[in-house]
């Protein structure tokens, strides 16, 4: 399985990637980098965790973002 974890590049999303190589999972990671082009990042994953900034100032809006960026990725 692959999956890859959005926001993956702060203090949560490094836990949260580093639990799942331990359970042998394959991860990507992104972060601000990749955020212009997400599908791309997302493609071949089978799932995404999605770790919002803390106190984000519109939530809904990133989480959007991702869920579009994942469909678009299939």
């Amino acid at each position: 399985m692959r999956v890859a974890v959005v926001g993956g590049h702060g203090k949560t999303g490094r836990a949260v990637a580093s639990a799942l190589i331990r359970r042998g999972v394959d991860v990507v990671t992104t972060g601000r980098a990749e955020w212009d082009d997400l599908a791309t990042a997302l493609g071949g994953c089978d799932a995404a965790y999605v770790i919002a900034p803390n106190l984000h100032p519109d939530e809904a809006s990133y989480v959007a973002h991702v869920v579009a960026a994942a469909r678009s990725a299939g």
